[in-house]
C-alpha cells in the first residue's frame, strides 16, 4: 500500500513540477517580448545589436508636459495639446561631444528652436558614445520644455544609450527613446523610427552599436498610417542618385542604404529626415527626385539631411562650410517645409 501510494504521489509530483516549469519558461518568454532587449546579429563580419524594437513593451504611460500630454502606448506615442494644426520640429543630428563651442551652437539652436515656437526637437544620430557623452548631451537637450526624440546612429552604444535614459528619465520626462517609441503621433503626421545606421562598419561601439537588417525595413509598412503624412527618422539615408539627395558624401558618393531606397521606393513614406552624412547637410530632394528643393517653400514631399550640429567644420559637397548646423521642419497636412541655421 505504501510502495502504491507513493508511486501515485510521485507521479502526481512530476506532472505538477513538469506543470510548474512550463509555466515559469511561458512567462519568462512573454516577459522577455518587447524588453528591449535587442537581438544580436552579424554582416560583413561584424557583429551588431538590432536595436529597432519591433514589438513593443505593451506598458501604458503618461506624461504631462503643459501644454502638452504625451500618452505611450507600447511603441506608440501620441503627443496632443499641440495649439497650432502646422506641426512644427527642430532638427539636429551630430552634436557627439559637447565641447564648449559645440555647447554653443546647441544653446543658439534651442533659442532658435523656442523663438519658432517647435513642438518637438528631433535628434538622428550623433549623442555621443560613452554614458558620460551622453548624459552630459541629453541633460542639456532636457532644458528644452519640449519633446525630445531621439533615435540613434553610426556612434551611439546601446547599452550606454539605454542606461543614461532610464536615469534621466525622472528629471527629464520629455526625453524619448525612439528605440522603444517606433511611432509618433502629433496631428496629422506620423514620425516613424528607424534607430541605428546600416553599415556596422562603421559602428563606433562595434558590437553595442546600432544596426538594422532587412527584417526591421520590411517592419516599417506595419508602422505607416495610411491617413497621415508619414515622416521616417533615421541616421541613415537612403541611397540617392541626384546631386543634392542628402546621402551625397565625400568624392560626390553616394554612402545611403540602397535597401532602405528599395523599401521607400514603393512606400507611402513621402518624408524623411536624416543623419550621419554631414558633407551634405541641408541637402533637400523630392522623394522622386532629382531637384533640389528650396527653403521656405511647402514641398509635397521631401527627403533632408540634418547636417552636423558639432562645431567641427564640415566641407559641404556643394560647396561652403559649416561649423554647425540645424534645421526647423514644418508640417501641414501633407506638405512639409524647412528652414536652415547655422551656427554664429
Amino acid at each position: 500500500m505504501f510502495m502504491t501510494n507513493y508511486r501515485v504521489c510521485n507521479r502526481v509530483f512530476n506532472r505538477v513540477f513538469i506543470c510548474v516549469v512550463a509555466a515559469m519558461l511561458a512567462f519568462l518568454t512573454i516577459g522577455c517580448k518587447g524588453s528591449g532587449d535587442p537581438s544580436t546579429s552579424r554582416k560583413n563580419g561584424k557583429d551588431f545589436l538590432k536595436c529597432a524594437d519591433v514589438g513593443g513593451d505593451g506598458q501604458l504611460e503618461k506624461i504631462n508636459l503643459p501644454p502638452l500630454t504625451l500618452v505611450r502606448d507600447g511603441q506608440d506615442l501620441k503627443i496632443s495639446g499641440l495649439s497650432s494644426s502646422i506641426v512644427s520640429i527642430g532638427l539636429m543630428s551630430g552634436i557627439h561631444e559637447l565641447t564648449p563651442q559645440t555647447r554653443k551652437n546647441v544653446q543658439y539652436f534651442l533659442e532658435q528652436f523656442k523663438a519658432s515656437k517647435v513642438q518637438a526637437i528631433i535628434v538622428v544620430g550623433g549623442v555621443g558614445k560613452t554614458k558620460a557623452q551622453i548624459t552630459e548631451i541629453l541633460e542639456f537637450l532636457g532644458n528644452a520644455p519640449v519633446p525630445i526624440l531621439v533615435t540613434p546612429g553610426a556612434q551611439e552604444s546601446f547599452g550606454a544609450l539605454k542606461a543614461v535614459f532610464k536615469n534621466l528619465k525622472r528629471k527629464y520626462p520629455q526625453l524619448v527613446d525612439l528605440t522603444q517609441v517606433r511611432r509618433v503621433l502629433m496631428n496629422q503626421v506620423n514620425f516613424i523610427s528607424l534607430p541605428g545606421y546600416f553599415n556596422p562598419f562603421y559602428l563606433e561601439a562595434r558590437g553595442q552599436g546600432c544596426s538594422y537588417e532587412q527584417t526591421e525595413l520590411n517592419s516599417l509598412a506595419d508602422l505607416v498610417i495610411a491617413d497621415k503624412a508619414n515622416v521616417l527618422l533615421s541616421a541613415t539615408p537612403p541611397k540617392g542618385t541626384a546631386p543634392d539627395a542628402p546621402d551625397l558624401g565625400r568624392g560626390n558618393v553616394h554612402i545611403g542604404d540602397p535597401a532602405l531606397a528599395a523599401i521607400l521606393d514603393g512606400s507611402p513614406i513621402k518624408f524623411g529626415l536624416f543623419g550621419h552624412v554631414y558633407e551634405s547637410g541641408g541637402n533637400a530632394i523630392s522623394k522622386s527626385g532629382p531637384e533640389a528643393l528650396a527653403q521656405g517653400i511647402w514641398h509635397p514631399s521631401m527627403y533632408l539631411q540634418a547636417g552636423s550640429a558639432d562645431a567641427l567644420p564640415v566641407q559641404l559637397v556643394g560647396g561652403g562650410r559649416t561649423a554647425g548646423m540645424a534645421h526647423i521642419v514644418d508640417f501641414s497636412g501633407h506638405r512639409a517645409r524647412y528652414r536652415q541655421i547655422l551656427a554664429r
